[in-house]
């Protein structure tokens, strides 16, 4: 496995900006450390940008990465994932199966769109 994260802090958020070969399995397997990153930066909003890891996702990964962030709302931590459009699938499930569970998480395709969200500004997300 060769992925690697680098962080930044922003004034409001924390960055995490994933290169390298994984699946989303092994992203996955980091969230507990992103979680833990924010807290000890003193941050309760991430975002994540993994648009530069390519991969092909099942439908399982998918389901099980949603599951996986959950990890994020039991450190009161809102998320802005930032993905390219190979890893983002036209129904979104692993921010849906997230958000099912109570993770404040939105998928974007854009990363300007993805800070504004963060920071609480309107996206054009729709409703």
């Amino acid at each position: 496995m060769s992925l690697k994260i680098k962080y930044e802090k922003k004034a409001d958020y924390l960055v995490a900006n994933f290169s390298g070969d994984a699946n989303l399995g092994e992203i996955g397997n980091r969230f507990e450390e992103l979680a833990v990153h924010c807290r000890d930066a003193k941050k309760n909003r991430l975002l994540m940008n993994i648009s530069a890891i390519k991969a092909v996702l099942s439908f399982p990964q998918r389901f099980r990465a949603g599951e996986r962030m959950v990890i994020f709302s039991e450190y009161g931590i809102k998320v802005a994932v930032v993905a390219s459009l190979s890893l983002v699938e036209p129904r979104r499930l692993a921010e849906l199966v997230a958000q099912n569970r109570g993770v404040d998480v939105h998928i974007f395709l854009d990363l300007a769109e993805a800070e504004k969200w963060l920071q609480g500004e309107p996206s054009g997300l729709p409703g």
